[in-house]
C-alpha cells in the first residue's frame, strides 16, 4: 500500500504519523533528508523535525541527496522504512532531487511500501 504523510510542519503532527503507521517507532528506520535547508544558516525548522522524530523513538539516518548518484542513494535508502524530507528551499530541493535521481528513487520506494513523509517543501516535492 502506498502511504504519504504531508504536512506544512511535520514536527507538529508526529502523533498522527504514529497513528498512521501503527508500529512502534523504535522498530522503524527513518531516512531523514535535510538537503533543502542547505542554503540557510539557521536550520531550526530541520532540527525541530529531527528532534520530534527522536522524541518519538524513531531510528534516524541522515541522507543528504546533494552530490549523490542514484546507486549511492539506493544503497543509503535500502533499509529505510520511512523517507522524511525536511523543509527548506523548494527550487534547491527540486534541483538536487532531479540531479541525483532522488525523485525517481523515492517514487519507486513508495511503490514498494516505503512511507514518504514531507514537511513543508518535502510535501511540495511529493
Amino acid at each position: 500500500m502506498k502511504k504519504l504523510f504531508l504536512a506544512s510542519v511535520a514536527a507538529n503532527k508526529i502523533d498522527k504519523l504514529l497513528d498512521m503507521i501503527q508500529k512502534p517507532a523504535s522498530s522503524l528506520t527513518i531516512a531523514f533528508v535535510p538537503t533543502a535547508a542547505d542554503m540557510y544558516e539557521d536550520k531550526w525548522f530541520v532540527e525541530k523535525d529531527r528532534d520530534s522524530l527522536k522524541e518519538a523513538g524513531f531510528n534516524i539516518k541522515d541522507v543528504d541527496i546533494k552530490g549523490k548518484t542514484q546507486r549511492e542513494l539506493l544503497e543509503e535508502l535500502k533499509d529505510a522504512d520511512i523517507i522524511f524530507v525536511a523543509g527548506g528551499n523548494t527550487f534547491y530541493l527540486l534541483e538536487k532531487a532531479i540531479e541525483s535521481g532522488f525523485d525517481k528513487i523515492a517514487k519507486e520506494l513508495v511503490e514498494k511500501g516505503v512511507i514518504y513523509v514531507g514537511s513543508s517543501v518535502g510535501a511540495i516535492l511529493a
